[in-house]
C-alpha cells in the first residue's frame, strides 16, 4: 500500500513543507541575484567580563551574475536560453560541398 494513499494528511504536510522550502530558496536566489546588505557584529568582553557587541558594520554583498543568469533562464527560458534557433525562410535545399570549401580556403591561405 502506498504511504501517500494510506496517510493523506501526512502527504499534504510534506507537500506544504516542500513549498515553504522552495519559496525560501527562490527568495534567497533572488536576493543573491540583486545583491543585498547585512549587518555584522563583533563581540568582546567589557570591563566586567561580560560579552557585549563592540562593533557593528554594514556590509554589502554585490549582485551575483551567475544567480542572475540562472534566474533569467528559468523564469523566461524562451528569451534567455543558450540555444538560438535560426529559421530557414528559404524553400528548397542548400547544398554545401566540403571539397569546394576546402579548396577555397587553401587558395586564401596560400
Amino acid at each position: 500500500m502506498n504511504g501517500r494513499i494510506a496517510f493523506p494528511k501526512f502527504a499534504d504536510a510534506i507537500k506544504k513543507g516542500k513549498k515553504v522550502i522552495d519559496d525560501e530558496v527562490e527568495s534567497s536566489l533572488l536576493k543573491r541575484a540583486l545583491g543585498y546588505q547585512y549587518e555584522e557584529e563583533s563581540w568582546g568582553k567589557n570591563q566586567l567580563g561580560e560579552m557585549v557587541i563592540v562593533k557593528r558594520i554594514v556590509k554589502l554583498h554585490a549582485p551575483d551574475v551567475t544567480a542572475q543568469i540562472f534566474w533569467l533562464k528559468n523564469r523566461n527560458p524562451r528569451e534567455w536560453r543558450d540555444k538560438v534557433e535560426i529559421k530557414n525562410e528559404h524553400e528548397g535545399t542548400i547544398k554545401v560541398v566540403m571539397g569546394e570549401m576546402e579548396q577555397l580556403m587553401s587558395n586564401k591561405l596560400l
